[in-house]
């Protein structure tokens, strides 16, 4: 409610709003996403992302321990480590329609879960699992899985792995000598050291934006949806129901100020009516008598 609230009041105001998801302008996951837009998956049906941190209880006791309390975080684990993984889910697959999670504080006082997971549903019925925790005993690298008809996909720290049962000629080559290979899946992997996050180029992107006032490229609408998944996973787990998530289109002309418009609409009787659903001005809607 306060990121949408947020929203409304830079809309209002005229100020230029942008979020950091740096997963975004990963070289490992742009290339997933090429894959996967390229059709190289097949049909995705299944999806899943994995996160354990250890983190001491000084690390929500420190800097006045807002980490720990619910009405400062608004959660612990979901959204402070693992919206950045389920924000790699959205850029890769879309919004999600429904989600159900469970939460658990294991090994830390606080407010927060430190541990939750959940089954989320994108579109085209893609199921997705998330599982993460920050009561681990050690640190191990985050993973991000892609399941599709024609290969599976995994992101695991550095490294992007694609496994695929297709042969390319130099598998076919290696068959002729070694027949134990035909019952093995066929890996190919593209390892690269990556810069340590990539929020420069994050900033880079929407300072851009601002000097050609062009949309920024993870837009406060676009990050809202990775936002409403953890809530609806956190509300999922207080309230032990299914929470179904609505689409963002539907959401957008649920608005007061497009119902207005269509309102208007009825009283004009126009032939055609235009609507922006990004421009919520009284100039927005262009209402045309002629074929």
């Amino acid at each position: 409610k306060v990121a949408k609230n947020l929203v409304e009041e830079c809309r209002n105001n005229n100020v230029y709003l942008s979020t950091i998801f740096q997963h975004r302008f990963d070289q490992a996951v742009k290339k997933l996403k090429e894959a996967i837009d390229n059709g190289k998956q097949g049909r995705i049906f299944s999806a899943g992302i994995f996160l354990v941190r250890q983190r001491p209880q000084e690390y929500y006791d420190s800097h006045g321990g807002w980490r720990g309390k619910s009405e400062l975080a608004g959660g612990g684990v979901l959204i402070n480590q693992t919206i950045h993984l389920i924000d790699s889910l959205v850029f890769l697959l879309g919004e999600a329609s429904s989600v159900y999670g469970e939460t658990e504080i294991f090994n830390h006082c606080t407010e927060v879960e430190d541990t939750g997971v959940g089954v989320m549903r994108f579109g085209n019925n893609i199921l997705a699992t998330v599982q993460a925790t920050t009561a681990g005993s050690v640190n191990i690298p985050e993973r991000l899985e892609v399941h599709g008809t024609e290969g599976s996909a995994r992101i695991e720290g550095e490294t992007l792995t694609f496994f695929t049962n297709k042969k390319s000629k130099l598998i076919e080559l290696k068959d002729k000598f070694i027949n134990r290979l035909r019952y093995l899946p066929f890996v190919f992997s593209i390892k690269k050291r990556l810069s340590p996050g990539y929020h420069k180029e994050n900033l880079s992107e929407i300072i851009e934006a601002i000097k050609n006032n062009k949309t920024p490229p993870v837009s406060f609408q676009e990050g809202l949806k990775s936002l409403e998944i953890v809530d609806a996973l956190i509300e999922s787990a207080r309230t032990k129901r299914l929470v179904e998530i609505r689409p963002s289109a539907r959401r957008t002309f649920e608005k007061s100020c497009f119902k207005n418009y269509l309102l208007e609409a009825e009283r004009l009787k126009p032939r055609v009516l235009i609507i922006n659903p990004l421009n919520e001005t009284k100039d927005n809607a262009k209402f045309s008598h002629h074929d």
